[in-house]
């Protein structure tokens, strides 16, 4: 069944959909408590109640990006926050550092990151034109294709010179022959 927040058969379930959402899930959980991180904490839990309701998000190049980038952003924040609580000089080790203004930045950039990351969400995600255009955009560049396509070709060439009646090298030069036609 579809809807809002829902997928379609066979994406609900979808391995780069998974790994998104459990690295956002993570990134939420790494996020230290306390008044100080309050802004980030708020803008993760956002930025996860709009990747449900736009489950095509975490399909998207820019969605996949921006979960990643949470999820290294609150595992700095993390240590950071560790490294302040601490009294260590920080990630960079050098005296002097300021591990409070680094946790204050980090907590900067997580917010924003994860407002950006909220401000994708659709809620026409369910609409023909958009899941296509999330299609197309998934697709391996032209580039990946002519190495496919190179690679089938040359892969079968031996066989195809000793025996171009096989079932088995008509089959994978008519797949290199079909991925051609599409990057034409």
């Amino acid at each position: 069944m579809t809807g809002p927040g829902r997928l379609r058969p066979g994406l609900a379930d979808h391995p780069a959909a998974l790994r998104c959402l459990n690295r956002l899930r993570r990134a939420r959980q790494t996020c230290p408590p306390g008044e100080r991180t309050a802004p980030a904490r708020r803008a993760l839990e956002k930025a996860a109640r709009a990747a449900h309701a736009d489950p095509t998000l975490p399909l998207t190049w820019e969605g996949e990006r921006g979960i990643d980038l949470l999820y290294v952003l609150t595992r700095d924040l993390a240590r950071a926050f560790e490294n302040e609580r601490r009294g260590d000089a920080g990630p960079s080790g050098q005296a002097g550092a300021d591990p409070h203004g680094e946790v204050e930045s980090l907590v900067e950039r997580t917010t924003a990151a994860a407002l950006k990351l909220a401000a994708l969400a659709r809620s026409d995600w369910d609409t023909p034109a958009h899941r296509s255009a999330v299609a197309r955009d998934r697709l391996p560049s032209r580039r990946v294709l002519v190495e496919i396509t190179e690679g089938l070709h040359r892969s079968v060439a031996v066989s195809a010179a000793l025996d171009p009646d096989l079932d088995e090298v008509r089959a994978l030069q008519d797949l290199a022959d079909g991925i051609a036609r599409v990057i034409r």
